[in-house]
């Protein structure tokens, strides 16, 4: 006959008082929400937005990329416009929403910059994580066929000879305005800058010959520029634009200019690094696959080879120097 003592039951009662918590531990954790990754991300839909309307640069290449996504994620990618406030509406929105990565915003360098025009507007760059950057696009400097002139000099020139006589189309409160108030100002272009609502506004004066000098992107300004209607005097970036190798850049030109619009998808912070890390992965594999270079040529872009911190890097340089410019030129 077993007799259990006094101390041996105890001894009996802590071992399963020990066992019932690991026990319970152990199923708390197989409970528990687990990280994205290890639920295998995506999960559910991702949403897209885009802080455009439907039809310009930036949507066409937000519905690119998420229909690139859709294919290699097998989850619905949806786009969502959220146009107003240059694009700040759908960074805020996705500022706000989960660091989980199922939400995020598809928008160029330029939407960067709101609080260089409002003091009282924070920097969207500290509200969101670049995920990350895979295309750019330089601009074109443009004038009217008509006005007879083929290189940036001979506007230069033309405008120095007759001071006050000629107008340039900028759109208001933009990064482009401000690179055309800076370059003015540094070559001593005396010129009146005309402020439209939009791009198309800006291309159609230059169409019908109200403006003679523009600083635009290839989309806005190259039906121009095929028609006949407009020459492209220069490209920004540091090397030819390999969709229209034949136009130099303003660097070989003498003029001190070098930058490029670039395209980044962001997501709020706070994101799992190895969620960010699949995501980057994914976008630029998908974005400079044989399937989406071509598309993205016709839309006047070509893949970028940056990092997204040197890209970040380059926005703070960016936004200190269009503080001083806007600055100078009283547009605040």
């Amino acid at each position: 006959m077993n007799v259990t003592t006094r101390s041996g039951m105890a001894n009996l009662r802590s071992r399963f008082s020990a066992v019932v918590a690991l026990a319970c531990t152990l199923a708390a954790g197989a409970l528990a929400p687990q990280p994205a990754d290890a639920q295998g991300f995506p999960n559910r839909r991702i949403t897209v937005l885009t802080g455009t309307t439907p039809g310009t640069l930036t949507d066409l290449v937000t519905r690119l990329m998420a229909k690139q996504l859709e294919e290699r994620f097998k989850q619905p990618v949806i786009v969502e416009n959220r146009p107003g406030a240059g694009g700040l509406i759908a960074i805020q929105a996705v500022a706000r929403s989960a660091p989980d990565g199922h939400t995020l915003v598809l928008g160029s360098e330029a939407t960067l910059y709101p609080e260089v025009f409002n003091k009282e507007q924070s920097s969207p760059a500290k509200e969101v994580t670049l995920v990350a950057a895979f295309g750019s696009t330089p601009t074109i400097f443009a004038a009217p066929a008509s006005l007879k002139v083929r290189t940036m000099k001979e506007l230069v020139q033309l405008t120095r000879d007759n001071p006050g006589k000629f107008n340039a189309a900028i759109g208001a409160n933009t990064t482009l305005a401000l690179e055309m108030t800076s370059f003015l100002k540094k070559n001593n272009m005396n010129m009146l800058e005309v402020p439209y609502v939009g791009m198309s506004q800006a291309t159609q004066a230059m169409a019908t010959g109200d403006t003679q000098f523009m600083i635009a992107s290839v989309l806005a300004i190259k039906p121009l520029l095929d028609k006949g209607t407009a020459i492209a005097l220069g490209t920004s970036g540091v090397t030819r634009f390999s969709l229209m190798p034949d136009i130099p850049t303003m660097k070989e030109q003498g003029f001190d200019v070098d930058y490029v619009t670039w395209f980044g998808v962001f997501g709020p912070n706070g994101m799992p690094a190895d969620i960010v890390a699949r995501l980057r992965r994914e976008i630029n594999e998908s974005m400079n696959s044989p399937e989406a270079v071509p598309t993205l040529a016709k839309f006047g872009a070509e893949p970028l080879g940056s990092s997204a911190e040197a890209l970040m890097a380059k926005v703070a340089e960016n936004a200190r120097r269009y503080r001083e410019i806007a600055a100078q030129a009283d547009k605040k």
